[in-house]
């Protein structure tokens, strides 16, 4: 048996390691600062079977507003000691802010006024997931290192957004009838007098309501995750620290995302446990890449 639970934590290293057969480039992207706050209850129905149930809120945007919360549900079984399997169902509401965009002309110029608002809104999704959990036989009695791959597929639905589009005079201009009369040369005259539009003016007719169309999306991601914890009978502290791939399955398994995780469970009894923990997510979008940094914190009842 232990040399099979070696063998699945190699292989979800080494699949991870391979999917991500991309070049980055390391230039640095956005970042933020998030807070996740989570909780859970754990039933253990017999030796080989037990349920979580949780929900996470996260507040995004350097912990300004609310990017999103969760509620999810979770059934385990465990057919040998080190071995577990799981699947679940998780529902996922994330928020999006208000934000103006610049919008161009037909030429690709901007003149610094024109843009389009977007509502802030909702977006609800709805996540399917199973995994394979495995755990090595501890080293010196006090480490455990472990691996988990999860399968995880994720449905948005069609949604429209209030959007509306601001267009304004870019210069200072005169109406058309402001040049009323000719002088000898048989040149227009221009009479200053006449009030005409002034930089930053919005056009007549404007804002014009310009709908933003998301359509439904179906997502398939394989998440493959190494940890290793300090883990010694008796101890009520458990640090670990851990490492994810993320890796998108409808696209030759490009990777979307790494996570570092560097943290500490605290057992207060035999029903409580808290959880502290510094999470690094690292987000690719072709060449370019985002960081997320995370302050979580946890709570688990279980019994």
């Amino acid at each position: 048996m232990k040399r099979i639970t070696i063998l699945l934590l190699t292989a979800m290293c080494l699949s991870s390691a391979r999917a991500q057969g991309v070049t980055i480039d390391s230039s640095d992207g956005t970042s933020d600062f998030n807070l996740w706050i989570a909780a859970g209850v754990s039933k253990k129905l017999s030796r080989q079977w037990s349920v979580d149930l949780g929900g996470e809120l996260r507040l995004a945007d350097n912990v300004r507003s609310v990017g999103r919360f969760s509620l999810g549900a979770m059934v385990n079984y465990k057919p040998v000691n080190l071995l577990r399997l799981s699947a679940g169902y998780e529902f996922i509401d994330s928020h999006s802010a208000a934000k103006n965009k610049a919008d161009y002309n037909s030429e690709g110029g901007w003149n610094g006024l024109n843009y389009k608002h977007t509502d802030a809104f909702w977006r609800p999704r709805h996540r399917i997931k199973a995994e394979v959990s495995a755990e090595a036989p501890k080293l010196w009695k006090c480490i455990r290192i472990s691996g988990r791959v999860r399968y995880q597929f994720t449905y948005s639905g069609a949604l429209s957004v209030p959007r509306q589009s601001y267009k304004f005079y870019s210069s200072d201009q005169a109406p058309k009838d402001a040049y009323d009369e000719l002088d000898d040369e048989g040149n227009k005259i221009h009479h200053d007098a006449v009030p005409g539009h002034v930089r930053g003016d919005l056009k007549p007719g404007y804002p014009v309501s310009d709908p933003k169309e998301y359509s439904a999306t179906k997502d398939h991601c394989l998440r493959s995750r190494v940890k290793v914890a300090y883990d010694r009978k008796r101890c009520a502290w458990s640090p670990y620290v851990g490492f994810e791939f993320f890796n998108d399955l409808g696209s030759s398994m490009t990777l979307d995302k790494t996570r570092l995780s560097v943290g500490c469970d605290y057992e207060l009894t035999k029903h409580h446990e808290l959880g502290l923990a510094y999470l690094l997510t690292t987000e690719y979008d072709g060449a370019a890449k985002s960081r997320i940094h995370a302050i979580n914190l946890g709570y688990n009842y279980k019994f």
